[in-house]
């Protein structure tokens, strides 16, 4: 009995599917070109990450070489 149910739930549902409507030819046209200009813009971002990260990992090997002196608090010292 259970296999007959069974058996008739996959037909049932194989019935439903084939009277779908195919999508229209244009619809995934869209979607496709949406995720091709994400995927530019992605590339594009990461490179800017990229060339940021460069300048702050070159400044901080620039500003490790320069000996840190005293801020100056404007106060002449008396000897």
């Amino acid at each position: 009995m259970l296999l007959k149910q069974g058996l008739l739930g996959v037909l049932f549902l194989g019935a439903l599917t084939a009277c779908q409507k195919p999508e229209p030819p244009g619809l995934m046209q869209g979607q496709r070109e949406a995720l091709e200009k994400a995927k530019a813009v992605q590339g594009q971002v990461q490179q800017q990450l990229e060339v940021q990260k460069q300048l702050i990992e070159s400044q901080t090997r620039l500003s490790d070489s320069q000996p840190i002196s005293p801020p100056s608090s404007g106060v002449a010292s008396h000897p």
